[in-house]
């Protein structure tokens, strides 16, 4: 089509060049080629006949004279200019339609990244939070296994170093009597602090003005700031202070402080973490308190009553009574009596094989056999773990000896089931004028220990008179 138009443009400019003369006004030798191209343009499914080439049809029948049919096809050439100037005003639209479009989805995708970055920091958070309620989940119960308040500060002290940056972690408990906070555990690089104790009203002091408060202190000295020494203990410079007080409902335990160098180190997350753990610690404190306080109730009972509740024989505490009596004796009427202390041979080793039943179970067999082969006027008791002790009133060295080998021959052919053959250590000491309790207990462990060295199952004294 375009060289059908092309050859029909050559005709044209033949036609012009031609040398004047007479030429017919009916005859044209280009419109027979913009004609095949039109028919060849219109044989195109869903195309349109290009403007230019029916101007230049238009055109070429008005030279001819033919104006009706150039009239039709200027026409035709017009709408078919006004069809392509809407096409391309629609695809301009379209066009504009299409950039807008691009752009708001751009824009929708970008904010759709932004808040699929948001969320993913949202989850690792989470996952953070998470991750740091378990191990404080797991901090607690470690703290709350702990028996005394040295174990409660040691454990403390790892966690917290395992947790935050300190330099130093000090714990001062609360001393009511002296209204103070005394020192129970301060660490600052590795090396103890000094030891300390702060008035409660003291001015000064942000510990404790922490205790009277009874609320959490924060001091963040930023880099321009000047360094201040660490409170009350430390050697070295700080800017970062964390406060908090050990509080057990409403009772005040002490206080805790964790310390740094670096200016404003903890922020929000780094305070929740140590309160937390000052929380557990001061639970953990409270424990180890009211365990501390029961156990010494328990010892006081104990001491109270005379018998141990093991093996049914007397205690320690009333043998010692006992002792101290016979004493009082030996001084107003010059009486004499003797010691006979017992040890069971092997015992740690009977109670690692065989647990504590069966050796608790063996302690009370042996109490029994000491009660049938004493005396009537003798006491036996226990004296310690695997020990007993019987106390010999008016009986010099000999009786006392065969009382104690009384007892050696009968645990050594006494059959004790599972646990097998068994056999005592036995010292003898008879008191002297010169003696109190702490030498005469002396002496006699003094002979039970050369027996045991001596090979065991033997009763020894190291009395001269015997």
């Amino acid at each position: 089509m375009s060289t059908l138009c092309l050859l029909a443009e050559i005709e044209q400019s033949r036609a012009l060049a031609a040398p004047p003369g007479p030429a017919p006004a009916s005859t044209s030798a280009a419109l027979p080629l913009l004609q095949q191209a039109l028919q060849l343009a219109q044989s195109i499914q869903d195309y349109a006949a290009p403007v230019e080439l029916l101007e230049s049809l238009a055109a070429e029948h008005a030279r001819l004279g033919d104006t009706a049919t150039a009239y039709a096809l200027a026409l035709d050439a017009g709408q078919a200019r006004e069809r392509m100037q809407s096409t391309a005003a629609s695809n301009r639209a379209l066009s504009l339609q299409v950039q807008h479009d691009t752009e708001r989805l751009k824009l929708q995708a970008a904010h759709l990244l932004e808040l699929s970055r948001a969320e993913a920091h949202r989850a690792d958070v989470l996952t953070q939070a998470n991750a740091t309620l378990e191990l404080l989940g797991r901090i607690g119960r470690d703290l709350t296994t702990c028996r005394d308040t040295a174990q409660v500060c040691v454990a403390l002290q790892g966690h917290v170093q395992a947790l935050l940056q300190a330099q130093a972690v000090v714990l001062l408990r609360l001393n009511a009597a002296a209204r103070a906070l005394d020192l129970a555990f301060g660490v600052e690089a590795d090396q103890p602090v000094d030891d300390i104790r702060i008035p409660l009203d003291d001015p000064h002091s942000l510990n404790a003005r922490c205790a009277r408060e009874g609320t959490n202190l924060a001091v963040n000295i930023d880099a321009q700031g000047e360094p201040v020494p660490q409170a009350e203990g430390g050697r070295r410079a700080t800017q970062t202070l964390l406060y908090a007080p050990l509080l057990a409902g409403e009772q005040m335990l002490g206080v805790i402080t964790v310390q740094s160098p670096p200016g404003t180190l903890y922020g929000a997350r780094e305070q929740a973490i140590f309160h937390s753990l000052c929380a557990h610690a001061a639970v953990a404190l409270a424990n180890t308190d009211a365990q501390a306080q029961l156990q010494q109730h328990n010892l006081a009972l104990a001491r109270q009553s005379p018998v141990d509740p093991l093996t049914g024989l007397v205690n320690r505490g009333h043998l010692e009574m006992l002792l101290e009596r016979e004493f009082a004796r030996q001084a107003r009427h010059g009486t004499v009596f003797s010691l006979v202390l017992l040890d069971l041979d092997h015992f740690e080793q009977t109670d690692a094989q065989h647990g504590r039943v069966a050796t608790d179970q063996l302690l009370c067999t042996v109490a029994q056999a000491l009660l049938g082969r004493v005396r009537k006027s003798d006491v036996a008791g226990r004296w310690g773990a695997s020990e007993f002790l019987v106390v010999c009133p008016e009986a010099a060295a000999a009786p006392a000896l065969v009382v104690a080998e009384s007892v050696r021959q009968l645990i050594e052919r006494r059959d004790f089931g599972p646990l097998g053959a068994q056999t005592v250590s036995v010292g003898v000491a008879t008191a002297q004028a010169s003696d109190n309790l702490q030498s005469l207990i002396d002496r006699a462990e003094q002979a039970l220990q050369v027996a045991q060295v001596g090979g065991r199952n033997r009763v020894v004294t190291v009395d001269a008179a015997a």
